[in-house]
Formats: C-alpha cells, structure tokens, sequence
C-alpha cells in the first residue's frame, strides 16, 4: 500500500484503465519464501546462526533505509522498489 503513496495516486495508461503497481512489489516479496525456504533452511543450519541473523537484519536495515533517502533525493523508481522488495523478501527467508 506504501507504494501508491510514494508515487501518488494510480496512472493512466493510453487504453484508459489505471495501473496499481503494488500487487506486482508484493508478489516479488513473497517470491523468496516460496522459492528459497527449503534451500535456506538446510544452509542456515550448516552456517553460523547469529553471523546469519545479523546480516540478515543489516540488509533488511539497509534497503529499509534506502526508500526514504531515494525519494528525499528524488531518484525513487518503481524498478527500485520491485528490486527492493525481492531483497527484502530474500534477506527475510534466511
């Protein structure tokens, strides 16, 4: 939902229907659990688990961050949000 208020209300597209990118960033989200859950389990298992929850955290810190600081620069694109959200959604599953 956050994300049609960064970039303002839905845009018109050319055949008169709205385009609503926030499903698209949820979906991306979500991606990692689906795919790298089984993978990430069994890996964390064999890694160091504190080591593991804090780079997890510091990225998911990080990319936090990020959103804030590219809109207050100006630069914030949808692109960065897809890719965001999937770092986002990855560092979370490990």
């Amino acid at each position: 939902m956050w994300c049609r208020t960064v970039n303002g209300p839905p845009t018109p597209r050319g055949d008169g229907s709205t385009h609503v990118p926030t499903p698209a960033g949820g979906a991306l989200g979500a991606a990692p659990h689906v795919v790298l859950s089984l993978a990430a389990g069994a890996l964390v298992d064999r890694w160091d688990r504190r080591r593991v929850l804090l780079v997890g955290v510091a990225v998911r810190a990080a990319v936090e961050l990020w959103v804030p600081t590219a809109q207050a620069l100006g630069v914030l694109e949808m692109t960065q949000l897809y890719v965001l959200s999937l770092v986002n959604g990855t560092a979370f599953v490990f």
